[in-house]
């Protein structure tokens, strides 16, 4: 940009946007809870491409340490699906984790607002839009401490970062 004379001072930030009127505190998740019988259940949602490089193996893992009352809901479809069912299957979490698949946009909202707390631990994201939008909805977020996220997730303020690790994951899945 210098080089093109663009000036420092006339150079800023524009944040990812995410619409708030739609993203909000105020849509009921209830229909949600309802229909995967998670009324009774600390939720723990996952949203966005179910794929290898997401890590939703380890919120897994790290959900398997914690209280029997907690559920982690997966929201979206990909290759990693399958991988992950068995995973369920040999950590004894098949009945605590549900595979929504897609979802249609219009349902999105009430799947972030059936969940307790919003958790990523892709280490690969430079926006992480799903993170966003849950903290738009209200929620507090658990996510891995690496790249955007560590830019706009300040630990025990608007959220809590994680490293790499099943203890890590666990403890801020608890705390938040």
């Amino acid at each position: 940009l210098r080089e093109n004379g663009i000036k420092v001072e006339d150079m800023r930030i524009i944040p990812t946007p995410v619409d708030d009127k739609r993203f909000s505190p105020l849509v009921d998740g209830s229909r949600i809870r309802e229909k995967y019988d998670l009324q009774d259940k600390r939720v723990i949602v996952c949203v966005g491409r179910v794929s290898y490089e997401k890590e939703i193996d380890l919120i897994i893992r790290a959900a398997a340490t914690l209280d029997q009352d907690i559920s982690v809901l997966v929201v979206g479809k990909g290759p990693a699906m399958d991988s992950l069912k068995e995973l369920c299957q040999e950590i004894g979490m098949q009945d605590r984790v549900i595979f929504t698949g897609f979802v249609p946009d219009e349902e999105l909202v009430e799947h972030y607002r059936a969940g307790n707390v919003a958790a990523t631990a892709s280490r690969f994201e430079t926006q992480c839009l799903c993170a966003l939008e849950a903290m738009s909805c209200g929620l507090p977020v658990a996510c891995a401490n690496a790249r955007a996220l560590a830019d706009y997730v300040h630990d025990g303020e608007n959220g809590y970062l994680f490293d790499k690790d099943v203890e890590s994951c666990a403890s801020a899945l608890n705390k938040a």
